[in-house]
C-alpha cells in the first residue's frame, strides 16, 4: 500500500483509475544489502500508454525516490512519407519523411494471453510458429542472452522483444520457478527436475533441436537452423558465486560449432569489462577479476572465443554500480560466420541485465565485412589486411605496469593473446581458392573435336535403333580423349623445360596430407595415448634445485627487441590463432599500447621463469617424407605413420617469446662436433668435415681405409625426454633458465585435424615440437651429451697403450 500511495502521489495518477500492483521482486548484491527492485503492475491499456509515455518526456515518472525513464523506440515509419502508414509501435499514421521521430507511445503486454500453460500446446494468438513465418530471418541466425531475474513478468517481456527482434534462439538465465515449456513462439528447454533452475534455453518453434544435457546451471541443445545445413550447439551457462567454476565449466565442452554464453557473474577485459586498477576496491572485485582468468583459461582450452563488443556498455547495472559481467563464446567455426560480435540490444526489458544479441551468418553466405562465412579455405593472408582496421582494434590494448607476479602474467598474456587475434579476424581476409585459370593446353583443333563429339551424340541419343551413329559417337569421343592427353603431354613437357631452380623447389614442395586418416591414431603414434585425470590447461612446476626459483636476468633493451621483430621471416605458417609475424611487427612499429604490453610480457615471463599458458596450444599438420613407403631390406611395408612428419604450427607470440630466450643463449658454446641448429654450422659443413676426414684416412691409418659408422635415431624430436633436456639446460646454460625451459615443455595441448573435420587433442608428456625455434636447440643440448661420450671414449683409448692402433 506504501508504493501504491507513492506512485499515486509522486506521478499524479487519479485515485479512481483502476491498477494494482501484481508482484515485487528484489535482488541483493554481495553484502546482502538490497541493490534493484521490480515491480509488475497491472492496468487497462490506455492508462498503460499514459503512465508509461509519461517517463519519455521531460516530466519524470518516479517510483519511490528513483526516477525511472521509459525508452525510446525508433518509430518505423521514418523516412516513409506513404500517409496511409502505419507505426507498428505507437499506431500512429503519416509521420514526416525527413524528420527523425521517436515512438513515445507503449503498448500493454497481456500476461495472460502471452504465456501458455506446459500441456496446452498453444503458442501466442497471431505470433509466428517457426522459422518460416513473418519476424524470424530464414538465413541469419540471430541469437539473444539475458538474465530476467526469475520474474514472471520479464520472462512474457521478453518473449514478445525477442519475437519482434526475429531471435531465433535465446539463452536465458535465472528463469522464474516453474517456467512453461511453451512461451509465446518459443519452446523453453529447462531442467524440469530443479525446483529452482538456474538456466534456461528458447528456441523458436518450427526449429529442429535436441537436448543434449538440462542441468540446474547450465543447457546445452543442438538447434539446425534453416539454411545451415549443420547442427550449431548451444549453451546457456550460469556461473553463481556459491559454487566453485570447475563444478560447472568442466561439464560444458566446446567445439568449432558452438555457442556459449550466460551470467558469467565475473569480469575480464575479453567480455569488455572495465580495466582493473592496481589497487581494487574491495575483496569482491579481486575475486571477480580471478574468476574472470580462471573464465578465460577454460575459453582457451575448450578453443573458444569471446566475441563481446559492447565497449563502455554495461550489462548489469543496479542503483550504485554498472559493469559488465555477462559474455558469449564461439568456436572458430562459428566465429567465421559472425561479423560483428555480441553487442547490447535495444529492448524494452525491465531487467537489471541487458541483453546481449549477435547475428550468425551460414556458410556460403556474404558476411558484412565482404568475405564470404564459415567456407573460406586458407589461412589468413597478411597481404590482405585493413591495416587502418587492424590499427584500430589492437590499440584497445591497455599497457600496463610492470607485472610482478605469475598469475598477473597469465592473465594479461591472454588478453594480449585474445586481443591480436580478434584483431587480425575483424581485419585480415583469408586466402581464397581463386577461380580455375585458362587451359593453358587447350587449342583450337581440341575444340573442333569437342564440337564434332556433342554433334555425334546429339545424333546418337536422337537415333537410339541406328548401330553406326552409336559408333560414330564412340569414335569421335575416342578422338578427343586421345587429342586431350597428347596436348596435355605437350604442355606438361614444355613447363617443365621452362622451370628455373626456384619454380623446382615450389614443385617439389611437401603440402601437409589433405587424405583422410584417423586423427585419435595418428595422435597416438607421435604425441602418445590420452592420458585420463591431466588438466589440460596448464601443467605442474618441475623446479632443479633453488637456483631455479630465480628467474634469469632480462638483458634486452627496446631498441633490440623492436630489431629482433623486423628481423622476422615472412610469409610462414600461424598456429590457431592464425597471426603471422607481419601482423606482430606492424603492430609493435605502429601501436605504443601494444608495443608496451608485449614488452612487460616478455620480460616478464623470462624474470619470472613462466612461459604462458595462451602461448601454449599446438596445431599438429602431417607432411609427407619422401622415399618412404617400402623397407628395401625385408619388402615389408613400414607404418604407414613413418611415412609422415609431423610439423608443430605455434602461435606467434609464442614464437616470439622463443626469440627472446634464444637472443639470451647467443653465446652459449656448443661442441664443435655439433652440426645443424647452430648458427655458422649445418648439414653441409657436416658433411663436408666428414669427407675431409675420410679423405685424410690413407694418411693417418697403415691399413689405408677408413671405417665409418652411421646411426639413425627414429623419432628424436618426439622422443627426447625432458628430464635430459632440463639437466643439460642447467649444465650448459644456466640453472636459472630450468624453471623457464620447464615450464616451456609442460602443459602444451596439441590438436590434430583430419579432412572430415574430426579433432584429436593431446597433452604432451615428452618430446619437443618440431616447428619451434627453440626446440632445436633444445634437441642439440641434449644431443651434447653424446658429443661428449664419445670424445671421452676416444680420450681413453689414446691413453690406453692395450688398446688397437688403427
Amino acid at each position: 500500500q506504501g508504493l501504491r500511495r507513492e506512485i499515486v502521489r509522486r506521478n499524479g495518477i487519479p485515485e479512481d483509475v483502476p491498477w494494482e500492483i501484481v508482484k515485487i521482486c528484489t535482488k541483493k548484491d554481495a553484502q546482502g544489502e538490497p541493490s534493484s527492485a521490480t515491480a509488475i503492475v497491472k492496468m487497462e491499456e490506455a492508462v498503460a500508454n499514459r503512465f508509461l509515455g509519461k517517463g519519455g518526456r521531460k516530466d519524470a515518472l518516479y517510483i519511490g525516490a528513483t526516477r525511472v525513464g521509459h525508452q525510446q523506440r525508433d518509430c518505423t515509419l521514418r523516412n516513409l512519407p506513404a500517409s496511409q502508414r502505419t507505426c507498428g509501435h505507437c499506431e500512429c499514421k503519416g509521420h514526416g519523411s525527413m524528420e527523425y521521430m521517436k515512438c513515445d507511445a507503449a503498448r500493454a503486454l497481456r500476461y495472460q494471453g502471452s504465456m501458455s500453460e506446459p500441456d496446452s500446446g498453444q503458442g501466442q494468438a497471431g505470433g509466428p510458429q517457426g522459422p518460416g513465418e513473418q519476424g524470424f530471418s530464414r538465413r541469419m541466425m540471430r541469437v539473444g542472452c539475458i538474465n530476467i531475474m526469475r520474474s514472471p513478468g520479464v520472462l512474457a517481456i521478453a518473449v514478445e522483444e525477442f519475437q519482434r527482434a526475429g531471435v531465433l534462439a535465446v539463452l536465458i538465465q535465472e528463469p522464474p520457478a516453474g517456467t512453461p515449456v511453451r512461451c509465446g513462439a518459443y519452446d523453453i528447454v529447462r531442467d524440469l527436475n530443479a525446483r529452482r533452475p538456474r538456466s534456461a534455453l528458447l528456441i523458436a518453434q518450427g526449429v529442429p533441436y535436441k537436448v543434449d544435457t538440462a542441468a540446474e546451471d547450465y543447457v546445452t541443445v543442438e538447434v539446425r537452423p534453416p539454411g545451415w545445413g549443420r547442427w550449431i550447439k548451444l549453451t546457456s551457462l550460469y556461473l553463481g558465486r556459491d559454487k566453485a567454476l570447475e563444478q560447472v565449466l568442466g561439464r560444458v565442452k566446446g567445439g568449432p560449432w558452438s555457442l556459449v554464453g550466460g551470467d558469467l557473474n565475473a569480469q575480464s577485459c575479453s567480455w569488455c569489462s572495465r580495466a582493473p586498477s592496481r589497487q581494487h576496491q574491495n575483496q569482491y572485485d579481486r575475486e571477480s577479476w580471478r574468476r574472470g582468468a580462471e573464465i578465460d583459461r577454460w575459453a582457451d582450452s575448450e578453443n573458444l572465443r569471446c566475441v563481446n563488443v559492447n565497449v563502455g556498455r554495461d550489462t548489469f547495472r543496479n542503483t550504485r554500480w554498472g559493469s559488465a559481467i555477462d559474455g558469449i563464446f564461439l568456436g572458430e567455426g562459428l566465429a567465421e560466420c559472425c561479423a560483428k560480435g555480441a553487442d547490447v540490444m535495444d529492448l524494452a526489458v525491465p531487467s537489471d541485465h541487458e541483453a546481449l544479441g549477435l547475428s550468425l551468418a551460414p556458410p556460403g553466405d556474404e558476411r558484412g565485412d565482404g568475405q564470404e562465412a564459415g567456407t573460406v579455405k586458407g589461412r589468413r593472408n597478411p597481404k590482405r589486411t585493413n591495416w587502418e582496421k587492424f590499427i584500430e582494434h589492437i590499440d584497445k590494448c591497455i599497457s600496463g605496469t610492470e607485472i610482478r607476479d605469475a598469475e598477473e602474467l597469465e592473465r594479461r598474456a591472454g588478453q594480449l593473446q585474445r586481443r591480436l587475434k580478434d584483431a587480425v579476424r575483424l581485419s585480415t581476409r583469408r586466402k581464397t581458392a581463386g577461380r580455375p585459370g585458362s587451359k593453358n593446353w587447350w587449342n583450337e583443333d581440341l575444340e573442333k573435336l569437342r564440337r564434332t563429339y556433342q554433334r555425334e551424340r546429339g545424333k546418337a541419343r536422337k537415333n537410339p535403333g541406328v548401330p553406326a551413329l552409336a559408333e560414330a559417337e564412340v569414335e569421335a569421343r575416342r578422338a578427343l580423349l586421345k587429342g586431350i592427353k597428347q596436348r596435355k603431354r605437350d604442355a606438361a613437357r614444355k613447363a617443365i623445360e621452362a622451370m628455373d631452380e626456384g619454380a623446382v623447389k615450389r614443385w617439389a614442395k611437401p603440402r601437409a596430407l589433405q587424405e583422410w586418416f584417423d586423427a585419435e591414431q595418428a595422435m597416438d603414434y607421435f604425441v602418445g595415448p590420452a592420458t585420463a585425470g591431466v588438466d589440460r590447461r596448464e601443467g605442474s612446476a618441475n623446479h632443479h634445485g633453488e637456483e631455479a626459483n630465480h628467474g634469469p636476468t632480462f638483458e634486452m633493451e627496446m631498441e633490440t627487441f623492436r630489431r629482433l621483430l623486423a628481423a622476422t621471416p615472412r610469409g610462414r605458417a600461424p598456429g590457431d590463432d592464425e597471426c603471422a609475424y607481419e601482423h606482430v611487427r606492424y603492430a609493435a612499429e605502429n601501436s605504443s599500447n601494444f608495443r608496451g604490453e608485449i614488452w612487460e610480457v616478455m620480460k616478464a615471463s623470462v624474470q619470472l621463469g613462466v612461459f604462458p599458458r595462451a602461448f601454449k596450444p599446438v596445431r599438429l599438420v602431417l607432411i609427407p617424407k619422401p622415399s618412404k613407403g617400402v623397407d628395401p631390406g625385408n619388402g615389408q611395408a613400414e607404418s604407414p605413420w613413418k611415412r609422415w612428419r609431423p610439423i608443430s604450427l605455434l602461435r606467434v607470440l609464442g614464437k616470439v617469446l622463443e626469440k627472446v630466450i634464444l637472443w639470451h643463449w647467443r653465446t652459449q658454446e656448443v661442441p664443435d662436433g655439433v652440426h645443424g641448429y647452430v648458427p655458422g654450422r649445418s648439414t653441409v659443413t657436416g658433411i663436408k668435415a666428414m669427407r675431409d676426414w675420410i679423405e685424410e684416412g690413407p694418411k693417418r691409418c697403415r691399413q689405408g681405409f677408413t671405417g665409418m659408422l652411421l646411426e639413425d635415431v627414429t623419432g628424436a624430436f618426439d622422443h627426447c625426454r625432458w628430464q635430459n633436456v632440463e639437466a643439460a639446460v642447467a649444465t650448459r646454460v644456466g640453472a636459472q633458465w630450468t624453471q623457464l625451459v620447464t615450464s616451456f615443455l609442460q602443459g602444451r595441448v596439441v590438436t590434430l585435424a583430419n579432412s572430415s573435420g574430426e579433432h584429436a587433442t593431446r597433452l604432451r608428456t615428452k618430446g619437443v615440437s618440431q616447428g619451434s625455434g627453440l626446440s632445436p636447440r633444445l634437441f642439440v643440448l641434449d644431443s651434447c651429451g653424446m658429443v661428449d661420450e664419445i670424445k671421452k671414449a676416444h680420450q681413453e683409448d689414446e691413453n690406453n697403450p692395450d688398446a688397437p692402433k688403427y
